[in-house]
């Protein structure tokens, strides 16, 4: 028999054959196999599936099989077999491990020395272990690997994730798996399954071959670290059901089917013979080795390199040579960051601490939810300065300086005492200097800077709740404009109250505030299309759909979020928002908080990313053309990502200087019920495109954050603020002191450009040495209540070279920026018509 050998890697692609030899037939449907360190295969049987006991194990010795273990449940799970699916060998070459379904645990036991003995062992001659821990039990175990102490590690296919044998001796799951998408079918989810595990160094991976209807492209093999990291490895195969490592490191990738998508899933019709298929992945991208295997279910790798595969339709374990043995090692898994955060507040002047609780009481739900940070250049002198949100307290401004933060807040006028929320910065009467919006539980402010670094208070709006603001052209008349998310009334609830807060209140109108040139601004919400009334906290205005306006994304606090479309020439006003939430895939219906926007997977679309409360997953959007989005939380390598935190500030931003978009979370636990209690700790996921998994992220634990906190934050907005090329972040912490976090490690190269006026939508496309575009575009108001570094940072990684950039304004004017030099901030005042 011949099987085709795909060489991507040959210049000519000539098939080249390799060659299957039977090794044994019979079996009662094979599945998992292992191989002894003397070269004998223990074969896992499934049994009849006949609710028998026809299940066990067999030995391939000297070139006979023969049963080693007798006498296992054999029967049916839903159609499938479930006997015997796994045998594994222990790191020490003698202790065997084996299972079938239902047993909650795995059997143990040792061969006879002498493998011609006739000893056929039962499940009373085995002992068992990993037994269940209270109600943590092993449904369906389906294959083994070994951890670095030799503890079993196991796939639970019917319990979607991966379990450990804790040191008792019981069981422990240190992963669950989120469920798949169809590739073909954006609204069908479907299970996991967990099957195949290899480790490879402090990594496992695992073959997710996707539950039923079985989409054709649904399977996944995916990376864990036992610490809730997961990325994506490769995905679009047809059902995998095993993988392993050779001896070189490379993945090999098993494929047990295609699935007739007419049949049913529960009678095992559909499941399409000889259509199996033997893949290794090289350099991120699966080669094809083998076709036409007969329902395969696990792959060993002999001493020689050769691969021993089980055929669960045949009834064998065949051998496969021929092949070439050189494939590429798989790039090891990432070392621990070498950035570093650390919180200079006290140590630079900050000596902010927020107000909310001072009383002692927490009755008070307004309290609990404000606290936005604003970074701008007050008198423009190239520093930024902070601008802190306080509740019921004295908002404060404080002055970058030479020396450090001054308090400048009685001076610049800025010192609010209000129920403040948030604020955004925004040049709105556009002279070159920014002013800005606090927004409050009563009267907003609006503050206009008087080129000095001084303000002028100017009240706007009726007194209401009011929370995220954000600011750009709208109406592309010149001038910036503004919209206010406002959040509910408590003195209003619904007709038959649940005493769910914040469900027993409706939310209220928002607000859209034309720009009349000169500041003054004239609300259009209504007239713009904007009529929805929910519990808004988080807003951003950019350009999604690339066409060169301004959209609009809004997060409700439990329900549904809403993306708008500007669409110019439309309305009575020349330009009208158009709901289409349900159509660009938008609409997450958490408990939606804090925004970030940015292209974090560098292929020129904008993403999205919305924080939720602490009993649901975070939403991550993947943008692409035309503003669209795909749902991408299950795909980002994070297991249960949001789960367990309640999210507020979010950013993307590049902190390790590699040009890729790193993620931020600020976390604190709603409701507030007790300062020391409930607070909780700050988040941070690599990007690891520069490793080359566009898209995926790895948790960092190792950057400082575990020293800081737990905290109470809310608004976190991120800048230079030292102007030392690396990303630092303010945070403020209600009911305590801000923190500022100091960027310490990151070592690669950078350049930024600090644009004037810095106009909102405002974007700066970057091609980087290696080929790379990487896009910014600049946003008044993001995250949780707050407003970020009005500048573009650009990291470049260990390249130093000239790079090449060009700046577009939302009006369309370009300027090209060549042989920027790198490690400097730049300036480029906008050119005059």
């Amino acid at each position: 028999m011949l099987f085709t050998l795909l060489t991507s890697c040959s210049s000519d692609n000539d098939a080249t054959s390799v060659s299957v030899e039977t090794v044994a037939t019979g079996l009662l449907n094979p599945v998992g196999l292992a191989v002894m360190t003397d070269g004998s295969i223990l074969i896992a049987e499934e049994g009849t599936g006949l609710d028998d006991a026809s299940a066990g194990v067999s030995l391939i010795a000297d070139g006979e099989a023969n049963r080693v273990v007798s006498g296992l449940k054999s029967g049916r799970d839903s159609g499938d077999l479930s006997g015997v699916p796994l045998v594994g060998v222990a790191p020490d070459g003698r202790t065997i491990y084996t299972t079938h379904f239902g047993l909650g645990g795995l059997y143990t036991f040792e061969l006879p020395e002498s493998k011609s003995s006739t000893t056929v062992l039962g499940p009373d001659d085995l002992s068992l272990t990993m037994t269940p821990l209270n109600r943590v039990r092993l449904v369906n175990p389906f294959d083994i690997a070994f951890s670095p102490d030799g503890q079993p590690v196991v796939t639970d296919a019917s319990d979607n994730g991966v379990a450990i044998r804790t040191a008792e001796g019981s069981t422990e799951f240190i992963h669950r798996f989120g469920e798949l998408q169809d590739p073909t079918n954006d609204t069908l989810r479907i299970d996991p399954v967990p099957t195949g595990i290899s480790r490879q160094g402090s990594e496992y991976f695992v073959s997710l071959t996707g539950g039923c209807p079985y989409p054709l492209g649904s399977g996944q093999v995916v990376a864990i670290d036992g610490q809730q990291n997961e990325r994506l490895v490769v995905d679009g195969l047809n059902m995998p059901i095993d993988v392993a490592h050779d001896s070189a490191g490379t993945l090999w990738v098993l494929e047990f089917t295609r699935f007739d998508p007419e049949a049913s899933c529960f009678t095992g019709e559909g499941y399409q013979r000889e259509t199996g298929r033997l893949s290794r992945v090289i350099n991120g991208e699966l080669e094809v080795v083998a076709e036409g295997l007969d329902l395969p279910t696990s792959m060993a790798f002999g001493a020689d390199g050769s691969i021993y595969v089980s055929e669960l339709a045949a009834g064998r374990v065949v051998r496969i040579t021929g092949f070439d043995q050189q494939a590429a090692r798989p790039e090891p898994p990432p070392e621990s960051e070498q950035l570093t955060f650390t919180d200079v507040a006290d140590d630079v002047g900050l000596t902010f601490s927020h107000n909310a609780f001072a009383s002692g009481s927490f009755t008070d739900p307004t309290a609990q939810m404000g606290g936005g940070v604003c970074w701008l250049d007050a008198d423009t002198d190239g520093r930024l300065d902070l601008y802190l949100v306080d509740y019921n307290g004295s908002n404060r401004l404080f002055m970058n300086t030479v020396d450090g933060f001054a308090d400048a807040s009685t001076e610049s006028n800025t010192d609010l005492r209000v129920a403040g929320m948030g604020c955004v910065v925004a040049d709105f009467t556009g002279d070159g200097s920014p002013d800005m919006l606090v927004t409050t539980d009563g009267t907003d402010v609006l503050l206009v800077n008087d080129g000095t670094g001084t303000f002028d208070q100017t009240a706007l709006g009726s007194p209401e709740w009011t929370t995220g603001a954000t600011a750009a052209d709208v109406d592309l008349d010149g001038d910036l404009d503004l919209f206010v998310g406002a959040y509910l009334d408590l003195a209003v609830k619904i007709d038959k109250p649940s005493g769910a807060y914040p469900q027993d209140h409706p939310g209220l109108l928002n607000h859209l505030y034309l720009n009349n040139g000169a500041g003054d601004f004239t609300e259009v919400t209504l007239d713009a299309g904007l009529i929805d009334k929910r519990r808004t906290l988080g807003t951003v205005f950019s350009d999604f759909d690339g066409d060169g306006d301004a959209d609009l994304y809004v997060a409700n606090d439990g329900e549904s979020n809403r993306f708008y479309e500007n669409r110019q020439g439309e309305g009575q006003l020349g330009f009208l928002y158009v709901d289409v939430s349900d159509t660009a895939g938008t609409d997450d219906s958490g408990s939606g908080m804090g925004i970030a926007a940015a292209d974090y997977d560098a292929d020129g679309f904008t993403d999205l990313m919305v924080t939720n409360w602490d009993r649901e997953l975070h939403a991550l959007y993947r943008g692409a053309d035309s503003g669209s989005f795909t749902y991408s939380t299950f795909r980002m390598g994070y297991a249960g990502f949001g789960r367990g935190e309640t999210g507020w500030g979010t950013s993307w931003a590049d902190f390790d200087n590699d040009s890729d978009l790193d993620l931020f979370i600020a976390n604190g636990h709603v409701p507030v019920t007790d300062l020391e209690a409930d607070g909780e700790m700050l988040e941070l996921f690599m990007n690891l495109a520069d490793e080359g998994t566009s898209g995926q992220f790895r948790f960092a634990d190792s950057v400082g954050l575990t020293d800081i906190g737990p905290l109470h934050a809310r608004g976190s907005a991120i800048a230079d603020f030292d102007n030392d090329g690396d990303l630092d972040v303010a945070i403020n912490n209600i009911g305590g002191s801000v923190v500022l976090l100091a960027n310490n490690g990151s070592t690669g190269a950078w350049f930024g450009v600090a644009v004037m006026p810095p106009t909102p939508g405002t974007v700066l496309s970057v091609v980087l040495d290696d080929g790379r575009t990487v896009r910014r575009e600049l946003l008044a108001g993001s995250s949780y209540l707050s407003s970020e570094d009005p500048r573009f940072f650009i990291g470049l990684g260990a390249s130093t070279e000239a790079v090449q950039a060009t700046v577009t304004w939302p009006d369309g004017l370009q300027v090209d920026l060549p042989d920027l030099t790198s490690n400097r901030w730049h300036g480029l005042a906008r050119p005059t018509e």
